[in-house]
């Protein structure tokens, strides 16, 4: 059972942007030391995106578009994009068309 985590990102440019080790111990065996690096390495991914804004303009044909506006299953792990929109965070991540802030689960697995 692991008992604390440390991480560093880094930037090819300190003078671009710079973010001090990340050191946790946990205080009591009690703690899900795995749950709390996982948490605090996607709170720090998040900042990091939000503030280099990483979000590209799709490029479609207008046949593209059309295909894409008619598509009723995520291409990626074929659930219905409705109801992949109503699962839970622990199930799958949320992925709609207007939304697409974190990859399906079936993409990064």
């Amino acid at each position: 059972m692991p008992c604390g985590f440390c991480y560093h990102i880094v930037c090819f440019d300190d003078e671009m942007w710079s973010q001090e080790p990340v050191i946790y111990r946990a205080e009591s065996e009690d703690e899900d030391v795995s749950w709390i690096f996982v948490e605090r390495l996607e709170r720090d991914i998040k900042k990091i995106h939000k503030e280099f804004n990483f979000s590209k303009k799709m490029i479609f044909t207008d046949e593209e578009r059309l295909e894409f506006n008619r598509a009723e299953k995520c291409w990626i792990c074929d659930l219905p994009l409705n109801k992949m929109e109503s699962l839970t965070r622990s199930e799958i991540t949320v992925i709609s068309r207007e939304n697409i802030e974190e990859p399906c689960i079936k993409y990064v697995t």
